[in-house]
């Protein structure tokens, strides 16, 4: 789902292409047996938490430290 996302500038693009090879290439961390999952990556200063609700409904958040 995170590859539909439209991203207009290269930075974006570059984010989001690190984004999902990350939650591609790492397993998540489940809560419950599939009610929640999500994966937490360091980036730039910061974080970049992908959050997956009943394994649909995707969120992506970044967070400064």
């Amino acid at each position: 789902m995170l590859n539909l996302l439209k991203v207009e500038f290269p930075e974006e693009k570059q984010l989001l292409e690190l984004t999902l090879s990350f939650a591609k290439s790492t397993p998540s961390k489940l809560v419950g047996s599939s009610e929640f999952e999500y994966w937490i990556q360091s980036q730039d200063g910061g974080y970049v938490v992908i959050q997956c609700f009943y394994q649909e409904l995707f969120f992506l958040t970044m967070v400064e430290r």
